[in-house]
């Protein structure tokens, strides 16, 4: 597990630092009715992977359009309903770092939608076990390397010509997945202070060169969009930030970004 000294001395080994700085928006306003989130973020860290390390938040997310009709004039089927996909409430951050499973941090998503976006949060996974072998291999490491975690729905819908009656026009079109890594230094706390110093610390620095091998990215989620055929770059809900304007990229062979389009 993460190392952590306090006044010189080597802490017992604690699940230290999984996931941080949560963030979800209010609901997204789709045909003029409330409903999936607009995007999630969060600061996930290396002891992620480690058992109790991770939550178990499972969907819980219902009501209207998703399993109740909303009335005359909306669509005469919900998601629940819809025989053309089995539709999932897929999280923006995952369930197992912190994510809510209710609607402020959910989206309905085909299973290919679902499928792509477990494929890059596996290739989350795989840096921050690489990143937890780095801090537990050789002398004390003066910080940690986590991630910061950002899924952004589209703000048009997939539906060709929205409409009212038109259950895809409350689906976003795509989300926009994006993650950096980032440079936690490590505090002189003990263990049981960590997790307020992640969620109160307004600095953690981008990371240009990375002091261990990255992982390569899955050829699976390798472009600027899955699936192919698609084109990248349409409009997102903004982003309120963690401490600031989302980070910039680096060329340290992990940070990067896909649209993952409902398919």
């Amino acid at each position: 597990m993460s190392d952590l000294q306090y006044n010189g001395r080597i802490q017992a080994v604690h699940v230290l630092f999984t996931s941080a700085r949560l963030q979800n928006d209010v609901l997204a306003v789709r045909q003029g009715l409330p409903f999936g989130a607009r995007y999630g973020a969060v600061l996930i860290g290396p002891d992620i992977s480690l058992p109790g390390g991770t939550t178990n938040n499972p969907p819980a997310a219902a009501g209207l359009i998703w399993s109740t009709q909303a009335g005359p004039g909306r669509p005469n089927v919900t998601f629940v309903q819809d025989l053309n996909f089995s539709w999932k409430r897929g999280h923006l951050v995952n369930g197992e770092w912190s994510g809510p499973g209710q609607w402020d941090n959910m989206t309905p998503l085909t299973p290919g939608d679902n499928s792509n976006h477990k494929t890059v949060e596996q290739y989350m996974r795989n840096f921050c076990q690489a990143s937890l072998n780095y801090d537990a291999t050789g002398p004390y490491k003066p910080a940690w390397y986590g991630i910061a975690y950002l899924v952004q729905c589209s703000t048009d819908p997939w539906a060709a010509v929205p409409a009212n009656a038109d259950l895809y026009s409350y689906a976003p079109a795509f989300i926009r997945v994006s993650w950096r890594a980032v440079r936690i230094p490590k505090p002189n706390l003990p263990p049981t202070r960590i997790q307020a110093y992640l969620d109160g610390y307004n600095g953690f620095p981008t990371v240009p060169v990375l002091p261990f091998q990255a992982p390569a990215r899955p050829g699976a989620i390798g472009g600027a969009c899955v699936p192919l055929g698609n084109v990248a770059g349409g409009p997102v809900f903004p982003y309120g930030g963690f401490y600031g304007p989302y980070p910039a990229a680096q060329a340290n062979g992990f940070d990067g970004q896909i649209e993952i389009h409902q398919n």
